[in-house]
């Protein structure tokens, strides 16, 4: 996409299209991120500070966490050179920190795991728990104990 949109953008004048890189994208992102903290239920999975079972009215909750831990997910995967925002990767893994910390408020810590693993960021649930994880029962090898 970035590519098309320098091709397409290319025969503009130079600080049209400086500007474009430099002022409007990082604008996007930003609409982006604001709006997905906006929506009610991202607040609702954000604020949520005690455990709760998993029932239907605490599953929206999981399935958003886990659905903005896909997204980190794939953003972490495209990498810095297709994500051309500095503030924006750099934000990055405090902001899986804190995902994950919600997730593990909302379900026990190994279901967590078993989540993020599927999603693609073992390594970083392991590197952002360390202790916590083992003591109750995922082991670095990615198999959990019964």
């Amino acid at each position: 996409l970035e590519s098309i949109i320098r091709e397409s953008s290319s025969g503009m004048q130079p600080e049209i299209f400086e500007w474009f890189w430099t002022d409007q994208i990082p604008t996007v992102v930003t609409t982006f991120v604001n709006y997905f903290h906006m929506d009610p239920r991202f607040k609702g999975a954000m604020m949520s500070g005690e455990r709760m079972p998993l029932v239907s009215g605490n599953a929206s909750g999981v399935v958003l966490t886990v659905l903005a831990l896909l997204c980190i997910a794939v953003i972490t995967k495209l990498g810095p050179a297709k994500v051309s925002c500095p503030q924006f990767n750099s934000m990055i893994p405090d902001i899986t920190g804190t995902l994950m910390d919600v997730l593990v408020n909302l379900v026990p810590i190994h279901e967590a795991y078993h989540a993020v693993k599927e999603i693609g960021l073992r390594r970083e649930f392991l590197a952002h728990f360390g202790p916590r994880a083992t003591s109750c029962g995922v082991r670095a090898d990615g198999i959990a104990e019964e």
